[in-house]
């Protein structure tokens, strides 16, 4: 069973520049030039966070089992469409990976998120990672638009108006 915590801000901001490398990287490998993904991640995540991990309503968390750390996720909302809530970033030690932790801190994610406020909760996952669309899918995400190497996924907490 996993279970988040609260990164501290040092761990929030090695974290965040962890996953635009990881994120930049990730376009390059599906095909974009690594100056234009550089260029449109840093620009999206000045947007993002124009008061970096202090910016209103970004959430943090470390991942843990067992008592120690096994993951980190980030999590915010979608400024341009209120309700909407967005997993920008979780990353579970590959150790970790197909024993439930990532279901579990999901579950976390959507029990937290699932207020009167909260209308659904997306994330973006690479078309080669099958296993994480098939818990995505399993968790009740559905499939949304395209993007580069990937698509989004949402998952409704209630009817849009």
């Amino acid at each position: 069973m996993a279970t988040l915590g609260e990164l501290s801000a040092v761990d929030a901001e090695a974290f965040v520049t962890t996953s635009v490398a990881s994120f930049i990287d990730d376009l390059v490998e599906s095909g974009t030039n690594r100056d234009a993904a550089t260029d449109a991640t840093d620009d999206y995540v000045r947007r993002l966070l124009p008061d970096g991990i202090r910016t209103k309503g970004h959430r943090f968390r470390s991942i843990r089992a067992e008592g120690r750390e096994v993951g980190r996720l980030w999590f915010g909302p979608v400024r341009e469409s209120p309700g909407d809530w967005y997993l920008f970033e979780i990353d579970i030690d590959e150790a970790e990976r197909g024993h439930g932790v990532g279901r579990a801190a999901l579950q976390e994610v959507i029990s937290e998120l699932d207020l009167p406020t909260s209308d659904r909760l997306g994330l973006n996952v690479f078309d080669s990672n099958s296993a994480a669309i098939a818990l995505y899918e399993s968790l009740g995400f559905k499939a949304g638009t395209n993007s580069t190497g990937g698509h989004e996924m949402w998952r409704e907490f209630r009817a849009r108006d």
